[in-house]
């Protein structure tokens, strides 16, 4: 993709999802009732909720089906987005491990944010709607990571970049993830889509390492990247 193409991508993703979370956040400061009452309000045949649900499944999606991955942060588990380099298997090792130790720190960090927002919920400190909020706060939140700055980049994990990134298909699921203290079929089904695209990533990963490393695969070297950062 034209690399002025994707930055107009995302920065329309950025303004979009920034809108949806402020949108929902002034109306929660009016009536926190009110914002229950827009997403089951009909547009046509369905709910809003409903449509919400269909446009992040789709989403989804795009990820997930290989011919619909055109990104190589989140596609480079696809063999269409790997180029082999030169390189010495002894040094791809080393970087694996490395990486799969900084991801098991940051699992572990998000594990244990889930779990204080979960005694949070029990103990009636925050309501549904209030994790909606949050959900919709960690949606936008994942745009200004991919624009401005990522804390997991700069602190637990320490890719290099986006393209690089070693957990960036974990997103969908520490998006969702707030919405399973809300069961439904709608909650959980997003939750569960989400997390068979992490375990998707990490099967591709244990199985193709060379793919996720830019010692092993030029795509991910910044010499021939053809995104901005």
């Amino acid at each position: 993709m034209n690399p002025k193409t994707l930055l107009v991508i995302n920065n329309k993703k950025f303004i979009f999802k920034f809108i949806l979370f402020l949108a929902a956040f002034l109306i929660s400061l009016y009536d926190i009732t009110l914002l229950k009452k827009v997403l089951v309000t009909n547009i046509g045949y369905f709910s809003f909720y409903q449509v919400l649900w269909f446009f992040f499944l789709s989403e989804m999606l795009l990820v997930f089906v290989p011919r619909w991955s055109t990104y190589v942060g989140c596609g480079k588990l696809y063999v269409k987005h790997y180029s082999e380099a030169v390189y010495q298997q002894d040094a791809l090792l080393k970087h694996t491990k490395k990486f799969n130790r900084r991801a098991l720190l940051a699992l572990i960090f998000w594990l244990a944010l889930l779990s204080g927002l979960g005694v949070i919920f029990l103990n009636g400190l925050i309501n549904e709607m209030g994790l909606f909020l949050l959900f919709l706060f960690l949606y936008f939140a994942d745009q200004f990571c991919i624009n401005i700055w990522c804390p997991f980049q700069a602190w637990i994990v320490r890719s290099k970049c986006c393209n690089a990134c070693r957990i960036y298909n974990w997103d969908h699921i520490m998006i969702f993830s707030p919405l399973a203290f809300i069961p439904s079929f709608w909650t959980w089904s997003l939750i569960a889509v989400s997390l068979i695209i992490m375990i998707q990533w990490e099967y591709q990963h244990y199985r193709y390492p060379e793919r996720f490393s830019e010692i092993s695969n030029l795509n991910l070297r910044c010499r021939y990247c053809k995104n901005k950062c």
